[in-house]
C-alpha cells in the first residue's frame, strides 16, 4: 500500500466517503477513516503525501456481515 493509494482515499474523503477499506489481492487488509487521517497526519507531523496508508491504517481490521449483531461486533 503505497502513497498513491493514500491520496486516493484523500480524494474519497473529499467526495464525502468516510473511510476507505485497503486492499492487497483483494483481501482486506485495513481500513483508513477521515479520523485517521487527520489525527494520524498531526501526530506524525508530516503532509499526507509523504505517508504511505500503512502508515495511518488501522489493521487488523475486524469484518462482519451486515445481519452481526452490534453487541458482537463490539465485543471483538
Amino acid at each position: 500500500m503505497d502513497k498513491t493509494k493514500l491520496k486516493k482515499t484523500r480524494k474519497d474523503f473529499k467526495n464525502n466517503v468516510s473511510c476507505a477499506v485497503l486492499t492487497k489481492n483483494e483481501i482486506p487488509q485495513g481500513i483508513v477513516t477521515e479520523r485517521d487521517l487527520s489525527s494520524k497526519v498531526i501526530v506524525l507531523n508530516k503532509r499526507p503525501s509523504e505517508l504511505a496508508a500503512t502508515e495511518i491504517m488501522v489493521s487488523p481490521i475486524t469484518m462482519a456481515s451486515s445481519r452481526t449483531p452490534v453487541d458482537e461486533i463490539a465485543s471483538s
